[in-house]
């Protein structure tokens, strides 16, 4: 897959007068950042407290994603303990996300007067780790936001201003769809577009669609919904074979999203897939990102698909 550049700046001599002088903000300036990979870089200036804060990062920052065959989690995280060693990231990772200090402090407030918009960030606790964990939480969440918020930017810089403007209409959605893309249908009722890499073994789709429901029990109508269309029209190369939802493992539902995984039916292949819905007067639209990508990690699909959909 090609990857894409998300930009945003601050010059390394004042990131370390930053760290030094405990400064509050960081200027965004422009800097490579690759999403299949993105990186938060915790400065810990008390090395003593690396093993209390990579134990908090495991169930915050770099807990699994949701949904997943095998395990990934939701971002790359860097300990490191001195100013110099920030800047040795911020020259080898060229997809840095996010600074995120901890000082040791009484303090209770997180540092910040835009959280969204700061590159640097500063944790102040002390001995409290409960407190801490609260507030990882609370900063991870800012985090995978402004990921998002990026990683959309970055393809509506390029994408099918045309087609979105047409599923709008006919959906009541605002999507990003890439040009990358090749679209397959194009009705009132149904959108598939699918994106087949030239270099290597990958599919991805996306498919937006709507449907009447009534009040009982939307998530059972939503996947039998999202079911039938991939029986119909998610068909293998094989005569007989097509997609469905995997029903040996659940289908997760959190923060509006569905996240599952779907096999070919009388086939060998499988992959990811997720869901968003959205109420649209008296219906509910679907929207479908789908991916097969056998050989490489899905974190960067998943939040592809969470960004545009």
């Amino acid at each position: 897959m090609k990857k894409y550049n998300l930009r945003f700046s601050i010059t390394i001599a004042s990131l370390i007068l930053l760290f030094l002088s405990c400064t509050e903000n960081s200027t965004e300036k422009a800097n490579k950042f690759k999403v299949e990979d993105s990186q938060v870089v915790f400065f810990v200036e008390d090395s003593s407290l690396n093993i209390i804060v990579d134990s908090l990062l495991q169930i915050t920052f770099a807990s699994p994603i949701e949904g997943l065959l095998q395990s990934e989690p939701l971002f790359s995280t860097i300990i490191v303990n001195s100013a110099a060693e920030v800047t040795d990231e911020l020259n080898k990772q060229k997809n840095v996300l996010q600074v995120i200090k901890i000082i040791s402090s009484t303090t209770e407030d997180i540092n910040s007067q835009s959280l969204e918009k700061d590159f640097l960030l500063s944790v102040y606790w002390k001995n409290d780790i409960k407190k801490l964990y609260e507030k990882l939480k609370k900063l991870m969440l800012i985090v995978e936001k402004k990921e998002l918020k990026l990683i959309r930017k970055s393809f509506s810089r390029n994408s099918q201003k045309n087609i979105q403007t047409t599923l709008l209409k006919n959906f009541g959605v605002k999507t990003v769809i890439p040009k990358k893309y090749k679209t397959e249908i194009e009705s009132d009722d149904l959108f598939l577009a699918t994106y087949d890499s030239p270099d290597k073994d990958e599919i991805k789709k996306i498919c937006i669609f709507s449907f009447n429901y009534d009040k009982t029990d939307l998530s059972t109508q939503v996947l039998a919904n999202v079911d039938s269309v991939f029986k119909t029209y998610f068909i293998g190369e094989e005569k007989g074979t097509y997609v469905t939802i995997e029903k040996n493992l659940p289908v997760l539902y959190n923060n509006s999203i569905y996240r599952g995984l779907w096999k070919l039916k009388g086939g060998f292949m499988g992959g990811v897939f997720i869901i968003k819905t959205y109420k649209v007067s008296s219906k509910i639209t679907v929207c479908v990102g789908f991916v097969f990508d056998p050989a490489n990690t899905k974190r960067m699909h998943v939040k592809e698909f969470e960004a545009i959909l």
